[in-house]
């Protein structure tokens, strides 16, 4: 049997580009060094075609204590289809060192690619931050901290870190907020915010987005599962309204019967809502 199969719509062709050295940190105690790398999400053949396309920035979440840069990309793929440039990025966790050092990690990704903008085909002026759990809250700190030089490293300073917009997934937006659904210990012990936020930021506040609220802070979607076992749909819901009071930008979706970083959050439905927000506000 012969069948003809008539596309319905264009699709672009990726290539995935992996293990590309944005930062040299220290490592092994100060005693040696490595690089902090990204992966990309590209057109196939992206060194070969003029068009210069929006960047999202992405942010693997993993309690602060772990994370992958590569685990979410197939997720991406419908994004980068639809030709945004993809860039997952590796941060610090609290296993080598404490906060801000992950979010200077952040926006040195940031500044990195603004840098390289023209070798990789990227719109430097057209950059959004996305990431879950752990990452959504980096993701909305890298929003609201533009301007901040204690969370600024020095690599590719002729470049600043703002972006235009932030879409976060089931983050934690104000450490102080005691949510009705406290983290469950299995996942997340009070070790691990301890790690991670350094006895320079015992109580939290400098790593909670929601106090760097000004009139600069860029257009945000949040989404979060109303059955979320490790951080409180609240939290979104907190953001959301602060951000709103103040007449920004800022759209909730809550995903009925979610929890934390199910599949549903990746249904074509939710990536078609990324992209409808980006395009109307990059």
């Amino acid at each position: 049997m012969r069948s003809v199969i008539q596309p319905r719509h264009e699709v672009d062709d990726i290539a995935y580009v992996n293990g590309i050295g944005y930062s040299v940190i220290p490592s092994w105690f100060g005693a040696t060094a490595r690089n902090l790398k990204m992966d990309l999400l590209l057109p196939k053949y992206w060194n070969n075609k003029p068009e210069k396309r929006p960047v999202i920035v992405w942010i693997c979440g993993g309690s602060f204590k772990e994370m992958d840069r590569s685990i979410w990309m197939p997720a991406l793929v419908p994004l980068a289809q639809k030709s945004y440039a993809i860039a997952s990025i590796e941060y610090r966790t609290s296993n080598e060192t404490s906060f801000p050092n992950p979010l200077i990690d952040v926006k040195t990704a940031i500044r990195y690619l603004k840098a390289h903008a023209e070798r990789f085909g990227l719109d430097r002026d057209r950059i959004c931050v996305m990431g879950e759990s752990a990452g959504a809250v980096f993701a909305s700190l890298a929003g609201t901290t533009a301007g901040y030089a204690e969370f600024e490293s020095s690599e590719y300073a002729e470049w600043d870190s703002s972006v235009k917009a932030v879409v976060a997934f089931y983050g934690k937006y104000d450490f102080a907020l005691k949510d009705s659904r406290p983290m469950d210990p299995k996942y997340v012990p009070e070790w691990t915010f301890q790690a991670f936020l350094g006895s320079a930021y015992p109580d939290g506040g400098k790593a909670s987005s929601i106090h760097y609220l000004s009139d600069a802070t860029p257009p945000f979607l949040l989404f979060h599962g109303d059955r979320d076992e490790l951080v409180a749909c609240e939290q979104s819901e907190v953001m959301h309204d602060a951000m709103i009071s103040r007449g920004l930008d800022c759209t909730l979706y809550v995903v009925e019967g979610a929890g934390h970083g199910e599949a549903a959050f990746y249904q074509p439905e939710i990536m078609e809502i990324v992209d409808k927000f980006l395009r109307r506000v990059l």
